[in-house]
């Protein structure tokens, strides 16, 4: 569920992200990315529409905790925190 911060109304949804732990977003790309516990997985969706468009699989990760995005990296891959996390690549 995404919801506008100054009027407190439902705006969107970004569908199938089991076991959402955090969120990222990219401006800059123009791309979200979710964190999917359950599913060890990152779901990649477009900004404007909210849509996914990729869906990493996070090979030996444990139930994914958190995910944040670095723009002064330029944009290479974003970075998450749990335990044995390998770092996916960017779509």
């Amino acid at each position: 569920m995404v919801v506008d911060p100054y009027k407190g109304t439902v705006v969107g949804d970004i569908a199938n992200t089991p076991g959402v732990h955090g969120i990222a977003l990219a401006q800059d790309l123009g791309k979200g990315f979710t964190s999917n516990g359950r599913e060890n997985t990152v779901t990649v969706f477009d900004l404007k529409t909210l849509k996914e468009t990729a869906r990493i699989k996070l090979e030996g990760a444990e139930n994914p905790d958190a995910i944040l995005y670095d723009e002064a990296a330029n944009g290479s891959s974003p970075s998450m925190g749990a335990a044995r996390m390998p770092r996916p690549s960017m779509p």
